[in-house]
């Protein structure tokens, strides 16, 4: 896979209604992002914000109905993540 069909891929999972499998496609691109980001002598900030990974992310987002300013359910939801990993 190149950049350009990472980013083909990043514009076909804004249709997606399976959030596995758009991880397993953030997975695969992000290994190009990162071989890009090491021919060009970029560094983890440029891999951070690329606007490819941005797309997955707030594909990702969306799909987990997460809301930005709803401090009381993420603080809610890691509460439940400590208690699970405490178990």
């Amino acid at each position: 896979m190149d950049m350009k069909q990472a980013a083909q891929m990043a514009l076909d999972v804004q249709n997606a209604v399976n959030l596995s499998g758009v991880v397993h496609s953030f997975a695969e691109v992000m290994t190009v992002i990162s071989e890009e980001s090491h021919r060009q002598s970029k560094g983890t900030e440029w891999k951070n914000t690329h606007p490819i990974v941005t797309a997955f992310l707030e594909k990702l987002v969306d799909l987990n109905r997460f809301h930005v300013g709803d401090s009381v359910q993420r603080d809610a939801d890691f509460a439940e993540v400590e208690r699970l990993a405490r178990e």
